[in-house]
């Protein structure tokens, strides 16, 4: 003989309210991550884009202090072909970590390359970055040689 258990009325749907709000408890938690993850990419990518402009201005400056001149052309950092053997004041023509295309070249008046700058829009995520460089947007950042270098 079997029994028929009744529970009450009260426990029928209780899985499915409890299946509901760990669905949109686990909704919240992945959302958040995300967008922790995402803005830990887009530091990671800053820093990249500081350090790889700061390599441009560096091996502009090495060009400088060898030539006494600037380059007319990005290329020369690659090879210096004056030399043997090739000195090279760049590995490689470095992409822009922040948009995986080419620097944006600064120029002066006598068409000599003095900088690079990315062609980003947006604001800066990083606090320190744009306490150091007191702007909030990618498009005022300019990485030139200094001044004090060329005169």
């Amino acid at each position: 003989m079997v029994r028929n258990i009744n529970h009450g009325k009260s426990q029928h749907g209780m899985t499915y309210v409890f299946f509901l709000w760990f669905i949109l408890i686990y909704g919240i938690l992945l959302g958040s991550y995300i967008e922790m993850t995402s803005t830990q990419t887009k530091r990671i990518k800053e820093q990249d884009f500081i350090y790889t402009a700061e390599l441009y201005v560096k091996a502009l400056e090495n060009y400088y202090k060898d030539k006494q001149i600037l380059p007319t052309d990005i290329k020369q950092l690659l090879c210096d072909s004056s030399t043997y053997p090739c000195k090279r004041y760049l590995r490689k023509l470095y992409k822009d970590p922040l948009t995986q295309q080419s620097f944006i070249y600064i120029y002066d008046e006598q068409k000599q390359v003095i900088g690079v700058k990315t062609n980003t829009k947006g604001e800066i995520t990083n606090a320190k970055l744009r306490e150091k460089y007191q702007t909030t947007k990618y498009q005022q950042l300019d990485f030139k040689i200094a001044p004090k270098i060329v005169n």
